[in-house]
């Protein structure tokens, strides 16, 4: 394992550890998915229970309680106890992300700029093909009509050389 392995599996421990001595809750089935972050909350003392275990997460918050628990949650630095190389770490890694999403964030924008040409293309290419099938519809129908009047001409030339063959005899 990589030492970032480590860092990540540390940190992880640190804040689901809490998760797995919590209290038993007799309101809110371990199968409900807000469970985990029920028991969490009240394991680290961020929410109460009242006498008879029972969460009543149906009940309004009143405003003194979510300003215990705001005062809870603000004071609470357990589980960040890091020490400094974890810290610079932690720092590097946090920049190599952003710069790997930056990248990744000009890929997408480049790939949608070129997605964007190639169906301007398409609807162009369309679009000719449209007018050339028109163009072809319209040149049929003038060479069938071309080969109708020639067809005229033929049969009246025919008609001319049998009445002057036959005058001609």
């Amino acid at each position: 394992m990589t030492q970032q392995t480590y860092v990540f599996a540390l940190i992880f421990s640190l804040l689901t550890m809490p998760l797995l001595h919590a209290q038993a809750i007799s309101d809110v089935p371990k199968t409900d998915p807000a469970y985990p972050a029920i028991s969490g909350a009240v394991k680290n003392g961020y929410l109460s229970l009242s006498s008879d275990n029972k969460f009543q997460g149906s009940n309004p918050i009143t405003r003194l309680e979510l300003a215990i628990f705001l005062d809870r949650l603000s004071s609470d630095t357990s589980g960040t106890e890091l020490t400094k190389p974890q810290i610079q770490e932690l720092q590097q890694l946090a920049k190599s992300y952003k710069n790997n999403f930056l990248t990744i964030d000009t890929a997408i924008a480049s790939q949608n700029s070129t997605v964007t040409t190639v169906m301007n293309n398409t609807a162009n290419t369309y679009k000719d093909l449209w007018q050339i099938n028109d163009d072809l519809r319209e040149e049929i129908r003038s060479m069938k009509e071309e080969n109708e009047r020639n067809q005229l001409y033929m049969w009246i030339g025919i008609g001319a050389a049998a009445i002057s063959g036959i005058i001609l005899k």
